[in-house]
């Protein structure tokens, strides 16, 4: 009897546990590096200029930056420097030359170890004026392909911190502290099933 009750308990401990992780990262939209293709062009850099994008969510082991990139249809070419800024640190910095339309991918060091919130921005640094895709909603359209790098402990602060800005239906952010709450009391049931049994 005892095993089915503790396969039982551990079972909704993961799926409760799966559930709450799942329902912390369903936040509000943040206007910050959306994932889908930029739309169309919606802002221009003249050189020397500088163009800020702030909450931008850097992912854990982001190296890159990508954003789609336009020298107005004209073969010249022209230069992008990349920083980023978490209050009054800087947190990445880089830079790229490049020609006429593309998604240009700017290195960036140091490499994001966990997921940071920041403030990019990107002046034009060299001599032709260019413009930047994304939407007319939410604005530039940054990307960061790789960053796919992530540990349990790197996310361990986010899920407290995501539960305040949760957006679940039909309860809200109680959804998420239930599902947890549920995680907890499955992995207390399946304690008390192993003590209980070896004590028989």
């Amino acid at each position: 009897m005892a095993k089915p009750i503790l396969f039982a308990a551990t079972l909704v401990a993961l799926l409760a546990l799966a559930a709450a992780i799942w329902l912390s990262t369903d936040g509000p939209d943040i206007p910050a590096s959306p994932g889908a293709l930029p739309q169309n062009f919606v802002a221009g850099i003249s050189p020397t200029q500088r163009l800020c994008i702030a909450e931008q969510i850097i992912p854990p082991g982001a190296a890159r930056i990508e954003m789609t990139l336009s020298t107005y249809g004209r073969p010249v070419v022209a230069a992008i420097t990349v920083t980023g800024r978490a209050g009054d640190k800087l947190i990445l910095a880089g830079s790229r030359r490049f020609r006429e339309a593309q998604n240009v991918v700017v290195p960036v060091t140091p490499t994001a170890n966990r997921e940071q919130l920041a403030t990019i921005c990107l002046r034009n640094s060299g001599q032709a004026k260019f413009q930047i895709a994304g939407s007319p909603t939410s604005g530039p359209s940054l990307r960061y392909p790789g960053a796919t790098q992530f540990s349990w402990t790197d996310i361990a602060g986010d899920i407290g911190e995501r539960f305040q800005r949760v957006r679940v239906a039909p309860f809200g952010a109680a959804t998420a502290w239930l599902a947890l709450a549920l995680a907890l009391a499955a992995i207390v049931l399946a304690v008390g099933v192993v003590i209980r049994t070896a004590r028989q």
